[in-house]
């Protein structure tokens, strides 16, 4: 059995931090939360298409994030053609 261990309401605060401070990214709810549990949960990888996005993001301020990404030439979205640009799946692991 699969269970999330993280609670959106005890977060608030860290989540619209994150979200002033990547506004210029746009980043959609689960985004924000991946990067939170991130820094709760330093030792796990996130794994995603969204590959430009979290090279970018930084846990904790400045620490990279540690990600997994499938080849994108792999990946096609629904409602895309052949690019994963702007797609939002990401997991952590």
């Amino acid at each position: 059995m699969l269970q999330v261990a993280f609670d959106f309401s005890e977060n608030i605060p860290q989540l619209r931090e994150l979200a002033r401070r990547y506004a210029d990214r746009k980043p959609d709810l689960a985004d924000l939360c991946l990067i939170r549990r991130s820094e709760l949960y330093p030792r796990h990888a996130v794994i995603t298409v969204d590959e430009s996005d979290f090279r970018v993001y930084r846990r904790n301020k400045r620490e990279k994030i540690p990600i997994l990404c499938p080849p994108r030439h792999n990946w096609v979205l629904p409602g895309r053609s052949s690019s994963t640009e702007g797609g939002n799946a990401s997991w952590t692991v």
